[in-house]
């Protein structure tokens, strides 16, 4: 370095030797120039550590346990199956169509099931009618009625069973009466028997008293011996065969009426053989109608299935069956109907690791993916289910606890424009406790000091 020397006027400038004295002072020009900047680069530095590790220290973090899941109803999706499956004859929704309580979803095709139903339904309609004839014999009736028989006026073959049956209680009721008539005209022949027995004992009666007036007429005779003794037995004689004679139509009267009697009760044996064979054959039918009102309402119940009808108001999600004419397997799962009405909740996935820190009632902040891009705040929700068991997903091949989250109509309502919609993905962090960042960063250090000096 030069310095140009001025003191001499009139002369031009003339380079200057540097003596020691300079170099020195300058140096130290130079130094302080360059510590300025370098000290408060160091101040600005140790200010800055200084105040981070007073936050670090003292400043409280959120801590908690993170969890993806998904938007669904409460309560759990609808799972419509078929029992016995079919053939699809009429497929009346699509994916994703929104449904009413009761709407069909599906029609089966019906033949077989309709086909079988109007089997049991006949042959119940059969056996009402013979139950029907059956209650006309117990009863006495000469005629029936099929109850409600309105509804079977165009059924020619129960029309034609029905005219069979009133011609078999026509046929049974005379075959009955005519056993009847005999008992009733043996009876009748017997009281003619008796009674003309009756007549000849009257007129026995009549012989025996002028019987006896003449043996006493005789008697009297006899003692003033104006008749022989033969004469007097000869009358006894006749006297004895009068008694005797009346004694056999006595003994005919008793055997008479015995037989009545007999007549008499082979007459309610056979009004009680009648009705008990009606009793008997009324059992036995009404057994029947009870098998086969079983058998038709499973087939009513078969038919009425052929229709599936949706059980909620909801969506549907998940179809399967796609076209008319494709077959369905008995408890297939057909679709899905996510209700439509009900409180919308998020289900997430626990890792196992976090399971111990979180518990009912913890607060959950929700990020619904779908409104990532409009940078909102995250709802604030609480745990209100976690599972007591893990559950192994086989596609990640993880384990996993199921927990669900709820957010309150109050805050979407914070919120504008934001909704929970069946199906929608959502992150969920759960606010598990505070700690400070130092604790956050010293945590690994510690948890490895720790794992050092365990005793093997």
């Amino acid at each position: 370095m030069t310095i140009m020397d001025a003191g001499k006027p009139g002369q031009g400038l003339v380079p200057a030797a540097i003596t020691p004295a300079n170099d020195t002072s300058a140096a130290v020009s130079t130094l302080s120039l360059q510590k300025g900047p370098l000290l408060f680069g160091l101040s600005a530095l140790v200010v800055f550590v200084g105040v981070f590790g007073v936050w670090a220290g003292l400043a409280p973090l959120s801590s908690g346990a993170l969890a993806s899941g998904i938007v669904g109803p409460d309560s759990s999706r609808k799972v419509i199956q078929h029992l016995e499956g079919g053939i699809v004859s009429v497929l009346h929704v699509r994916q994703n169509q929104q449904v009413k309580a009761g709407e069909p979803l599906i029609t089966l095709e019906s033949v077989q099931a309709e086909a079988s139903f109007s089997a049991q339904r006949s042959q119940w309609a059969r056996l009402l009618i013979m139950r029907e004839r059956l209650d006309a014999q117990m009863d006495g009736r000469s005629d029936f009625s099929l109850p409600e028989a309105e509804q079977w006026a165009d059924n020619v073959q129960l029309a034609e069973f029905t005219q069979s049956q009133q011609q078999l209680l026509s046929t049974r009721q005379a075959a009955l009466k005519q056993q009847s008539e005999i008992h009733e005209t043996q009876i009748a022949q017997l009281h003619d028997e008796i009674n003309a027995i009756d007549a000849e004992n009257a007129g026995l009666d009549k012989q025996m008293e002028l019987m006896a007036e003449e043996m006493a007429n005789k008697a009297r005779l006899l003692e003033q011996q104006l008749i022989s003794q033969p004469d007097y037995m000869l009358l006894q004689r006749q006297m004895a065969q009068l008694e005797s004679s009346k004694s056999a139509n006595t003994a005919r009267i008793a055997r008479a009426a015995q037989q009545i009697n007999e007549v008499r009760l082979q007459m309610l044996q056979l009004q009680e053989t009648y009705r008990d064979r009606v009793a008997e054959e009324s059992t036995q039918v009404n057994n029947e109608i009870a098998q086969i009102e079983e058998r038709m309402a499973s087939a009513g119940d078969i038919l009425k299935r052929t229709i599936i009808t949706s059980p909620v108001d909801g969506i549907v999600l998940n179809l399967q069956a796609q076209t008319t004419g494709g077959v369905i397997r008995p408890a297939e799962p057909i679709m899905e109907v996510v209700p439509l009405n009900d409180d919308m909740i998020i289900v997430a996935r626990l890792a196992p690791k976090d399971i111990d820190m979180v518990t009912v009632g913890l607060e959950a902040r929700v990020s619904l993916l779908p409104f990532a891009s409009r940078n909102e705040l995250p709802l604030i929700g609480s745990v209100t289910e976690v599972a007591a068991d893990s559950t192994y997903d086989e596609a990640s091949r993880t384990y996993y606890y199921e927990m669900r989250v709820r957010v309150s109509a109050d805050e979407l309502a914070k919120h504008e424009g934001i909704y929970l919609s069946p199906g929608m993905p959502a992150d969920v962090t759960i606010v598990t406790g505070e700690r400070t960042m130092l604790q956050y960063l010293a945590e690994p250090l510690v948890r490895s000091v720790t794992r050092a000096f365990v005793y093997d």
